[in-house]
């Protein structure tokens, strides 16, 4: 079992690799190869559809990307 924590903010299509993981050849571990594949729904009900309402409001004029680069760099 491998366990890999995902960084918020981290975009779809991602690749990690995850080094001495993988398939053995000998005695020694390849690297593990992990991708990301982000799937959004295609129906949200009323109480999800409210709350990215409010998360877009809350975050109107943000450039999020830029300002999560900025402080995981902080």
């Amino acid at each position: 079992e491998v366990k890999v924590r995902i960084a918020p903010g981290t975009q779809n299509g991602k690749t990690f690799r995850v080094k001495g993981r993988g398939v053995k050849k000998g005695v020694n571990a390849g690297d593990l190869m992990v991708s990301i594949e982000v799937q959004v729904p295609q129906r949200i009900d009323g109480k999800a559809k409210r709350a990215l309402e409010e998360f877009a409001e809350a975050t109107k004029g943000e450039n999020l990307r830029t300002e999560f680069l900025q402080r995981s760099r902080a």
